[in-house]
């Protein structure tokens, strides 16, 4: 299994995790349910993507992952349930629509802990790793869920603007706690280990374009939301996931030897 699998796996049950919780904050009848099966149906695709890798993983008999048939369940188990979500939000069944939203970041955040990295030695170093799963999956789930949502606005003009505005709020909040996560692993990380040249250019990148960039991304969208203007807006969060993306599977190569989330 190349190392490329192992950052990607996680990088997917994370954005299950912040697609998921997104979706079950802003439930409500202002929402089209069209939002909610689409989402399910892309979540779907991103699940089939880490379920094959672990299959693969599995029968080559790999050592990279330390709860591999316990991950694969779960993604089984996600896979499911994102199926039978969407089907529910088709037929317009909300309640139990909802239950399988909880279930779906349920599952994917226990997925996520469970890819890991697994080479930390100390309860600070754990608290911090964990910290840095659900702060990664807020940011990412978030500004995901928010570019989607987007879209439904062009297609819906008159649904309301709360929704989108509650989302970027949820953005700003979530980026904010991200670079508290990532600032101390950064801080530790450069005062434990002498960091390349090379490194000091990814990390130069990533704190640039994968948090500093969404968080100003963020703040305009809401200037511009006041206006309102959903499809000037929508263009910024194209801008600020493709940042996101970019920020996040950076931070996951230059921390994937340290002890410190990046």
């Amino acid at each position: 299994m190349s190392s490329l699998a192992l950052i990607l796996v996680p990088f997917a049950f994370r954005l299950t995790f912040g697609v998921g919780l997104a979706m079950r904050l802003i439930v409500s009848p202002t929402v089209s349910n069209g939002f909610f099966r689409v989402n399910l149906w892309i979540l779907l695709g991103i699940n089939t993507f880490a379920g094959l890798v672990l299959y693969g993983e599995i029968t080559s008999r790999n050592q990279n992952y330390a709860y591999r048939f316990a991950t694969m369940t779960l993604t089984v188990i996600l896979l499911v349930t994102c199926y039978l979500g969407s089907v529910c939000w088709l037929y317009q069944w909300r309640r139990v629509g909802k239950m399988a939203l909880t279930f779906i970041v349920a599952s994917a955040i226990a997925a996520a802990i469970l890819t890991m990295p697994q080479h930390f030695h100390t309860s600070f170093h754990v608290i911090l790793g964990l910290l840095d799963v659900v702060s990664s999956g807020f940011v990412l789930g978030f500004m995901l869920s928010a570019m989607l949502l987007g879209h439904w606005y062009l297609n819906t003009p008159s649904m309301e603007l709360t929704p989108l505005n509650r989302l970027v709020l949820f953005i700003l909040i979530a980026t904010a706690l991200r670079v508290l996560v990532c600032g101390t692993g950064s801080v530790l990380l450069i005062l434990e280990s002498s960091i390349s040249t090379l490194g000091a250019t990814w990390l130069a990148f990533r704190w640039l374009a994968g948090l500093l960039g969404p968080l100003a991304i963020a703040w305009f969208t809401r200037l511009t939301l006041r206006v309102p203007n959903t499809q000037s807006a929508t263009g910024l969060l194209y801008a600020g996931v493709i940042v996101t993306f970019m920020g996040e599977l950076i931070a996951a190569m230059v921390s994937a030897e340290s002890q410190y989330p990046v």
